[in-house]
């Protein structure tokens, strides 16, 4: 990119003027073209004579630094960088060595060899291992006070209230979930379980807004930026079309802005530069009051910045062409400066009283001086900080142009003061591609020193000693050296005659001696050489090997040391992550401000975000009023990486294999499936609580059984004792009856006994009476028989 240049020295227009002049195109030009003035003399952050650099240590971080230096290097001994921007050579006092003395040189090839973009994407992916989530948590104090009166709620509802009315058969009251302790009241705090409505929709509009802008590919730009210039840069802007907050990147080496390094508050002008074409600004230009001929000036002021210069015809500006019907230079490309300037704009207020009695201060559009001011008035000046906002486009010409100037509509305030569209961040120190450069100079040297020995190496040769050069006579043949040598080739065979001298005492050395030649040391120090700039490029860098893929040099290495590694590595990177989180804020907090101020003003911005985030989010944004930077605490949560979210799915399987008291497992299949979708959709937050919440509803389980379990023991006990209580009583009761019985049969038998020997005794008696009655029969019939022998009546006993 060659921009056109301009002479330093131009100033800014008087700021103190009234608001309706600075609203005219002509201050916008004259604050467009102080800008870029200060740029070209070296005034602003980036300034003009940096732009080769930045674009140089863009090419070197890429691993495409430009190899004619190299070739300046070794042609004419120049030292690197003072080369020319016009391409000639040093003068012939300052060459170390002339092109034919470095013949050795020129015909080696200078293609770049560098490990830096290898290396770069070693740190984009260091740097994308996590991405950051945005929470808001409000510093208004009624919703800190309702936030804690619903975290309590909560936790006395479920632990106190719900218990109580379970007992009187009352219905419980409803919580979101119930807490197994305070320490797990706390965690769902922190884990954002209490948020207001109005937090949530903030939240949301973050999130829409780093979706719609496409975070995901653009960081890797942003990160580019940082590990090539340590600096990253974005504007926030409104959506041509659907109004939606998005943001965009900013190259650095493109950015206009008068900010002191010492005070990193807002810069009081800031800018980027595009490359537009003629047809895509010419209906704003238009607008803008400019006429077509003023327009074709400008453009014709823009030939010598056209790529394709030379094939511009020489009609161009004269008439249309045939096929388009449209002028050829409404394709010429045009640099245009896009840029806000910050003012100090002084609003008068006066005194009114209404009918109902009410005094107010109105504001006075056209401010009234003082030499016409109402006595009987009460008049108050306010100094205010706004932001205006244009396009200029650049010309070293004086055929610059503004359009789109204007004062910049709903703008953000930090306090007092407002911010512009424009989010930097500044790493101190020296970037890592920046620090390695003079490496990666040597490293080149290297390489091109290895190219020139490998040319110059001489394949296999012999060492032939002239003076025992005679013909050789072998088996009757004479053989040449010559001869030999070819043998030697054709089969390996080396024929060696030594002898012995006599007079010396030593072997006189053999004629023909085979040389190995090739590279030699120097080829093996040149190799060390690249190896030992190569670790110390990753050393620079904070890479190590383990990260950069790189193999190890060293012998076997122990267990944990690649873990070790890749931890020191990104110690040594902590900056350029922390950095990219702290930007990653501020982004945040102007998406999340611009889009607040844009729903509460324009109705139909509103509508469209009515759309994405709902109604509900919307209508929580009215919650608080007056919205400012300094009402909210906008944090970045650090988000689990690849490598966590496995370890957390993998937690998730251990807890679905651990048995519970109550025969299942804290988490069921069906958990693990829904854990993994929630890590796979990004949300560990949810992910995480949910485990925690099934973990602790698995022990409620265990203690609901437990309890359950002792319950039963306890009424088992209860009704062993019971049963043993009855056993005794019915034994008790059957030693009664058993009892009763014995009586009973001791009666009876006694009655039987008593009966028995009263028959016994009647028996007896019987008997006895039996016997008497025989024997009065016997003694009857004896009476008789002898009073029939006797004839005789016979009286008394016989």
């Amino acid at each position: 990119m060659i921009l056109p240049q301009l002479a330093g020295g131009v100033l800014f227009p008087d700021d103190n003027i009234p608001e309706v002049d600075k609203l005219k195109p002509d201050f916008g030009l004259r604050c467009g073209r102080a800008l870029y003035s200060r740029y070209c003399s070296g005034g602003a952050y980036f300034s003009f004579n940096q732009l080769s650099e930045m674009q140089d240590t863009r090419n070197y971080g890429a691993g495409m630094q430009n190899n004619e230096k190299y070739k300046n290097w070794f042609s004419n001994g120049s030292p690197i960088g003072n080369k020319s921007t016009g391409g000639a050579e040093s003068a012939p006092s300052t060459k170390g060595m002339t092109k034919a003395q470095r013949k050795a040189m020129a015909n080696i090839s200078y293609d770049i060899f560098s490990p830096m973009k290898k290396l770069s994407n070693v740190l984009l992916s260091v740097l994308s291992d996590n991405d950051y989530k945005l929470e808001c948590t409000s510093l208004d104090k009624n919703i800190i006070t309702n936030k804690q009166r619903k975290k309590f709620e909560t936790y006395i509802k479920s632990k106190i209230m719900n218990p109580m009315v379970k007992e009187l058969g009352l219905p419980e009251f409803n919580v979101p979930f119930i807490p197994a302790d305070k320490q797990m009241l706390e965690v769902a705090d922190k884990m954002g379980f209490f948020k207001s409505r109005y937090e949530v929709a903030l939240e949301k509009l973050a999130e829409a807004g780093f979706r719609s802008s496409n975070w995901s590919s653009m960081r890797n730009e942003i990160n580019r930026d940082a590990i090539d210039y340590h600096f990253r840069a974005a504007k926030v802007y409104n959506d041509p079309i659907t109004g939606q907050v998005k943001f965009k990147y900013i190259d650095p080496a493109r950015l206009v802005m008068l900010w002191n390094e010492d005070n990193q508050d807002e810069p009081v002008a800031i800018g980027h530069i595009e490359i537009e074409t003629v047809q895509s600004i010419y209906p704003k230009l238009i607008e803008a009051g400019f006429d077509e001929k003023q327009i074709q000036a400008m453009a014709k002021s823009y030939v010598p910045y056209q790529t394709d210069a030379s094939m511009i015809p020489v009609w161009a500006f004269e008439r249309k062409d045939q096929t388009t019907n449209r002028w050829v230079w409404m394709d010429f490309k045009v640099y245009v400066l896009k840029f806000e300037y910050l003012s100090t704009d002084s609003k008068q207020y006066v005194e009114r009283t209404n009918k109902q009695g009410y005094t107010s201060f109105l504001r006075n559009n056209k401010p009234v001086e003082d030499k016409k001011k109402n006595p009987n008035d009460t008049y108050e000046e306010v100094a205010c900080n706004y932001w205006y906002e244009g396009s200029y486009i650049i010309s070293g010409t004086g055929l610059d142009r503004i359009y789109e100037w204007k004062k910049k509509p709903n703008q953000m305030q930090k306090g007092l003061s407002p911010m512009s569209s424009y989010v930097i961040h500044r790493i101190n120190g020296q970037s890592p591609t920046r620090s390695v450069k003079g490496l990666l100079d040597d490293l080149m040297f290297a390489i091109l020193k290895l190219r020139a020995a490998v040319w110059a190496a001489a394949p296999k040769g012999y060492r032939i000693d002239v003076g025992e050069a005679a013909n050789i006579k072998i088996g009757g043949v004479e053989y040449d050296l010559f001869d030999l040598v070819h043998v030697h080739r054709q089969n390996g065979i080396q024929v060696v005659a030594t002898k012995f001298n006599a007079a010396t005492g030593k072997y006189v050395s053999q004629p023909l001696t085979e040389m190995d030649n090739g590279l030699g040391p120097q080829g093996t120090e040149w190799i060390q050489q690249i190896a030992n700039l190569q670790m110390m490029i990753k050393d620079t860098m904070g890479i190590p090997d383990a990260m950069a893929a790189s193999p190890d040099q060293s012998a076997e290495r122990l267990v944990g040391v690649m873990e070790a590694d890749y931890v020191a590595g990104n110690h040594a990177n902590w900056p350029l992550r922390e950095s990219e989180r702290q930007f990653k804020q501020k982004l945040g907090e102007r998406l999340i401000h611009q889009a607040r101020i844009d729903i509460e003003f324009d109705p139909k911005i509103k509508e469209f975000y009515e759309s994405i985030i709902g109604e509900n989010m919307v209508s929580a944004l009215d919650e608080i009023e007056g919205l400012s930077l300094d009402q909210l605490a906008i944090s970045c949560k650090v988000l689990p990486n690849e490598k966590e979210k496995s370890m957390i799915l993998q937690r998730a399987v251990q807890m679905a294999q651990i048995p519970t008291k109550d025969g299942y497992t804290i988490l069921r299949p069906s958990g693990v499936e829904r854990v993994a979708q929630l890590l796979k959709n990004g949300d560990v937050d949810e992910a995480i609580w949910f485990m925690a919440m099934e973990e602790n509803n698995a022990r409620v389980r265990e203690e609901e059984f437990s309890q359950m379990m002792m319950q039963q023991t306890i009424q088992g006990q209860q009704q062993s004792a019971m049963m043993a209580e009855e056993a005794k009583r019915q034994t008790a009761m059957q030693l009664a009856q058993i009892e009763i019985m014995k009586q009973r049969e001791m009666a009876n038998m006694e009655m039987m006994k008593e009966q028995q020997l009263a028959k016994i005794k009647a028996d007896a008696n019987y008997q006895v009476q039996l016997l008497k009655g025989k024997q009065a029969l016997e003694e009857i019939n004896l009476e008789a028989t002898l009073e029939a022998q006797y004839g005789n009546e016979i009286t008394g006993r016989v």
